[in-house]
């Protein structure tokens, strides 16, 4: 279902992650300088993604283009209207997909994400006209536009707005309620952020083809983070003096302050812990990450005004780790090592079997749907796991 919604094609995609790959293995000196040639050849894409500068260089071009065109018709008076916005919003949409996506294959170009975001807002302004002051209307259009961004056209930061959006109405919905649920937000988030991260895992399975594994991987890394964040001590307590109006003095402190105190301790832990136990170097990130905000929130707390103390202890807890994770690491009961950390890309057996048949002199035919799940793409790439089959896997 979800691929007659991409407007993107799919099998142009494969091929430019093919080529993306190798170029890794490349760089690593997995592969020789011949092998690539040959699957730079055979795998050639029509795709036109730029380097990040030349995205922005033409993100900003477009912008400016749009906002003159948008301009003139904004003195006309005819863009006043919020049915003409809409009805621009909709041709904004179809022409940056049809001239641009359709015709000449731009993915994430800059001209792409100009396109789609100035249409986005047209659409909103046509169907909300900022005049409500209903913020909860405000927070579903946004999840839907958002949401159909992210699906239709693998947008990233539209998966991002669209999770923030999804976050928003949960807030709002807490908050209009009141009473004991406002005092159990922190709980809420975190069990709703667990979901969707429950959810990512599935899908994941069920969807494994390549294409949407950028979406899964940006899914799960906020996820986590969020979690975490869900129950921070700091987090909890500055939020419960905003929202619900406590007036702490230092005798005092937030109800379950002991619980959140452990949590800020316990789960990046917890995440450092299972990233170690299962090579996820997803898990292991956040780990380090969340590990460093529990040091600013409790130096913050318990030694104010030893600030540098306390990044000093941090930076070098951090340093301890990493170089035990380095040593650990290299040690792998599957035959892989810390020092060909190659993404996902080499836990593919059938990923190898593409790289072994360029080598050899095998040919490559089209990379339809078909083609690809033979040729194993949808296992073979992933958020930087140190296996293959996704960030949480064994090596």
């Amino acid at each position: 279902m979800f691929n007659s919604l991409i407007a993107y094609d799919k099998s142009e995609l494969r091929k430019k992650k093919v080529i993306s790959a190798s170029k890794k293995l490349f760089k690593n000196g997995v592969i020789g300088e011949e092998q690539l040639e040959k699957i730079n050849e055979a795998y050639a894409s029509k795709i036109y993604s730029p380097p990040v500068l030349m995205k922005l260089a033409l993100y900003m071009l477009s912008v400016i283009a749009l906002s003159f065109g948008l301009g003139l018709t904004a003195l006309s008076g005819i863009i006043e209207y919020q049915f003409i916005s809409l009805i621009l919003g909709v041709l904004l949409l179809f022409f940056t997909e049809k001239l641009f996506i359709k015709d000449n294959f731009h993915f994430r170009s800059g001209v792409t994400e100009a396109g789609i975001y100035t249409g986005l807002s047209l659409l909103a302004y046509g169907i909300l006209g900022f005049e409500t002051d209903s913020v909860l209307l405000y927070l579903l259009v946004g999840f839907v536009l958002s949401a159909i961004a992210a699906v239709r056209y693998l947008d990233r930061f539209a998966l991002l707005a669209a999770l923030g959006f999804l976050g928003g109405i949960i807030f709002n919905t807490v908050t209009e309620i009141g009473g004991t649920t406002e005092a159990l937000l922190p709980f809420i988030f975190f069990a709703f952020f667990a979901l969707i991260y429950w959810l990512t895992e599935r899908f994941e399975r069920k969807f494994s083809d390549v294409i949407y594994r950028d979406h899964f991987t940006v899914l799960k890394y906020l996820c986590l983070i969020l979690i975490y964040v869900s129950v921070n001590y700091y987090v909890v307590r500055e939020l419960s003096i905003e929202l619900m109006g406590l007036n702490l003095s230092d005798q005092n402190d937030i109800p379950f302050a002991g619980l959140f105190y452990i949590l800020t301790i316990c789960i990046p832990l917890g995440y450092l812990i299972w990233g170690i136990k299962n090579r996820s170097i997803l898990f292991i990130r956040v780990a380090l990450l969340t590990i460093t905000l529990s040091f600013v929130t409790f130096q913050y707390y318990f030694m104010p005004n030893a600030v540098m103390a306390a990044v000093t202890v941090a930076g070098g807890f951090l340093i301890l780790v990493a170089v035990g994770l380095f040593n650990y690491l290299k040690q792998a009961p599957s035959g892989y090592t810390s020092d060909k950390l190659l993404d996902d890309t080499l836990g593919s057996k059938n990923f190898a079997a593409i790289i072994a048949s360029q080598t050899l002199g095998g040919n490559a035919s089209n990379l339809s749907s078909g083609d690809a799940e033979q040729a194993g793409f949808n296992e073979g790439f992933g958020d930087g796991g140190f296996g293959g089959g996704g960030a949480d896997s064994n090596w």
